[in-house]
């Protein structure tokens, strides 16, 4: 039979033992939880240097009075967004999700004033966006992609 005392210490290290594994398993937890925030932050922040890179591309054309035939990367972009829905402020990802939108706006233009040019002997009716209007839209949304970009990574360095 068990005396008191053998009792009591088998008591005790049991707890010890559940209380260390616990604290142990929550510290491993919060770790991993901790990694996998830096890598869905990273992700996003890569996504947004290719685009702005994308938008350098774009801004070479309209400077050289052109416009060229690619998309940006708007749908890797939502993506990632999505993905960064609870690591980020509401704010921060409201205005992500602006900004990629404009990315698709941008495209759309793109599409739309090269349609426009490959069809100039043709009468339109509708405006198509001009060189200089899509070369601002460029310029703005790439400041304030930088802008987030900037603002995300300090906020993350916390």
């Amino acid at each position: 039979m068990i005396s008191g005392k053998d009792y009591w210490f088998a008591l005790v290290s049991a707890a010890v033992g559940v209380i260390g594994g616990i604290l142990l398993t929550e510290w491993r937890f919060s770790r991993s939880e901790a990694l996998r925030r830096k890598r869905r932050i990273d992700s996003l922040l890569e996504s947004i240097r290719l685009n702005v890179d994308l938008i350098d591309i774009a801004l070479g054309y309209t400077d050289l009075k052109g416009l060229g035939n690619f998309p940006m990367d708007g749908m890797t972009l939502g993506a990632r967004i999505s993905a960064c829905v609870d690591d980020l402020p509401a704010e921060t990802i409201k205005s992500l999700n602006w900004e990629r939108f404009q990315l698709d706006h941008i495209a759309f233009k793109v599409l739309v004033a090269n349609i426009t040019l490959s069809t100039a002997g043709h009468i339109s009716t509708s405006p198509s966006p001009t060189l200089s209007d899509v070369s601002n839209h460029l310029r703005a949304t790439k400041e304030k992609l930088t802008s987030l970009s900037e603002q995300i990574a300090t906020a993350t360095k916390k």
